[in-house]
């Protein structure tokens, strides 16, 4: 029982502290440490692991362009941890700089930020991070006003 308590324990304190270091590359050779920059705050982070990723992205990001607050960062993050160890991954970043060459799109070959964000795969996810690094709204699902409601209802808060 004992054994159960300290494991709960440890779980539940793995899903409240913010991302520890995790430096990835992103589709145009830039780095960036997620997990700093989510545990600073004021992140609008943009997550898909489907192969439509940077389509995916890029509707989120148009759907929530006029909602531009000063401060507000914006992260995309491609979950790429379902790809086939025989393709090539210079062959997926270069696609990627191909579908979205303005904006970086973070490369997170081992799905680790959905795991330690609790995102679960399948459908893109939009998350509205606060202060240290703490989730304040969830989106899920395809681009659309109602999937956005939660996202911007936060976003007008004062």
């Amino acid at each position: 029982m004992k054994n159960v308590l300290a494991l709960a324990a440890a779980v539940a304190l793995l899903l409240v502290l913010p991302l520890s270091a995790q430096s990835l590359e992103d589709q145009l050779g830039g780095r960036l440490d997620l997990g700093a920059e989510l545990a600073r705050g004021g992140v609008l982070l943009f997550w898909s692991d489907r192969r439509e990723s940077s389509a995916d992205l890029a509707a989120w990001a148009r759907l929530l362009a006029a909602e531009s607050y000063p401060g507000l960062r914006v992260v995309a993050v491609a979950d790429l941890k379902a790809l086939p160890f025989f393709v090539p991954r210079q062959a997926v970043a270069r696609q990627l700089a191909k579908d979205e060459p303005a904006k970086p799109i973070l490369l997170d070959w081992k799905g680790e930020a959905a795991a330690r964000l609790g995102i679960k795969g399948g459908e893109p996810s939009v998350l509205l991070v606060g202060p240290g690094g703490t989730v304040v709204a969830r989106a899920r699902g395809q681009a659309s006003a109602e999937a956005a409601a939660p996202i911007r209802a936060a976003l007008k808060r004062p």
